[in-house]
């Protein structure tokens, strides 16, 4: 692959792929964002990977209160209580079931 737009994968002989696959730790989130680029770089300067379940962060911590709040808004207050360290896969799992409520 050559480069990438949004959810789009050109190659090099000129052909464009619709990229829909995905994986353990992997969050798609589009090819090319320049926001997402600049917030990466901004958080791999302060720690590139810190394991989640063993260890905590400001962003760790930010985007778990992020995520407390929306389970909340959706009336789901019992299940915000069972919510621990969760692996990546289950988060963007559940991340998905919630993106649209």
């Amino acid at each position: 692959m050559e480069r990438g737009e949004g959810i789009t994968l050109h190659a090099s002989d000129g052909r464009s792929y619709l990229d829909a696959a995905g994986g353990a730790i992997v969050v798609n989130v589009g090819h090319g964002r320049r926001s997402v680029a600049d917030v990466m770089a901004v958080q791999a300067s302060r720690v590139a990977y810190a394991h989640g379940t063993a260890f905590t962060s400001a962003a760790l911590e930010a985007y778990a209160e992020e995520f407390e709040l929306r389970i909340f808004a959706a009336g789901l207050r019992g299940f915000a209580g069972a919510v621990a360290f969760l692996t990546f896969s289950a988060i963007e799992k559940l991340l998905r079931l919630f993106r649209d409520l």
